[in-house]
């Protein structure tokens, strides 16, 4: 037998153990819905996500370091 011949009959095997495999790992059960527990006295707000945040407004940079001009934030 030609050394490539076992090589290409060794690589199908090998590539049909591999797809029967993964045809036998996708039966079976399918895996249960993780259970969320709610803490007791928890708000809405706090069960749910609600409405995504949206990002803050695009503000254009003027490219220098440092805070922006003007006077400081009131602490």
């Amino acid at each position: 037998m030609n050394p490539i011949d076992r090589v290409s009959r060794a690589s199908v095997a090998f590539a049909s153990i591999v797809a029967v495999s993964l045809m036998l790992a996708g039966c079976g059960e399918p895996e249960p819905e993780p259970v969320y527990e709610v803490p007791a006295g928890a708000s809405s707000a706090e069960t749910s996500p609600g409405e995504p945040t949206p990002p803050p407004p695009y503000q254009e940079s003027s490219g220098l370091p440092g805070p922006p001009p003007g006077p400081p934030p009131v602490q």
